[in-house]
């Protein structure tokens, strides 16, 4: 079971309950898994290869106040690569850095299974998608102009063309949910999905206002959240057909 706290950190229980604290990409460059008793007490630690500024889209931010200069990765570049962590109720987890079709499927013991490699590109980036990335560009460009202090914000450029993976999750079978990039004003969100082995299963499709990401999925039956037009949250259930699971 894996549920997020307001800070973005997850925590995940492994099937026989224990405890496991997991903090995801921080600062978009690392990421370790806590494996932990009931009294708290550390009892194995997994630990993921860091990432370089080259895998992942940052805007960078650089201070300046009298002798000193500190430059940081701040928000996340326009449809930039992301290093997305997503983990399976046995344990076993899944990760990819989103700038391409690769996922590394690992044990429960941390020990890599298999690599998912896929020939699929992402969607072409929209003028109304690339319009409203201008706008917040702008946006963040005013308030740090703002500062007392001289701030110089260098926000990563916009692409012709989004990533191939947009997210990736484990439904409650322990089957990986790979969902791509939609291109704008597409009506369905789509998905790969993969067993527990890294084996191809089928191409999953849904109503693209309906988010499957924090739901839960199991057969050919998941429940997900949606907004109604007054912005109200609701629970949708959505039946896949016979071609899917």
């Amino acid at each position: 079971m894996d549920t997020r706290t307001s800070d973005g950190t997850n925590t995940v229980f492994s099937a026989d309950g224990r405890i496991g604290l997991t903090e995801l990409d921080v600062r978009g460059h690392f990421g370790a898994r806590l494996w932990m008793d009931s009294a708290w007490s550390i009892l194995s630690v997994d630990t993921l290869p860091a990432n370089t500024d080259e895998d992942l889209g940052y805007s960078l931010v650089t201070w300046e106040q009298g002798d000193g200069r500190e430059s940081y990765s701040a928000t996340p570049a326009p449809f930039g690569p992301r290093d997305r962590l997503a983990h399976a109720r046995t344990g076993g987890y899944a990760r990819a850095v989103t700038s391409r079709y690769e996922i590394n499927l690992y044990g429960p013991d941390g020990v890599l299974l298999q690599t998912i490699r896929r020939d699929h590109s992402g969607p072409m980036v929209s003028g109304a998608e690339r319009q409203r990335e201008e706008f917040v560009i702008d946006s963040m460009t005013a308030v740090f102009e703002q500062y007392p202090i001289r701030v110089e914000y260098e926000p990563g450029e916009i692409p012709e063309q989004k990533p191939p993976i947009d997210n990736l999750w484990f439904d409650e079978d322990g089957r990986l949910w790979v969902k791509l990039w939609d291109t704008d004003g597409d009506p369905l969100a789509r998905a790969h999905v993969y067993g527990g082995d890294g084996e191809f299963r089928f191409h999953a499709a849904w109503p693209g206002d309906v988010s499957l990401r924090h739901g839960a999925i199991r057969g050919d039956v998941a429940i997900g959240f949606a907004t109604d037009e007054f912005d109200v949250p609701e629970i949708v259930r959505v039946v896949f057909g016979p071609g899917s699971a």
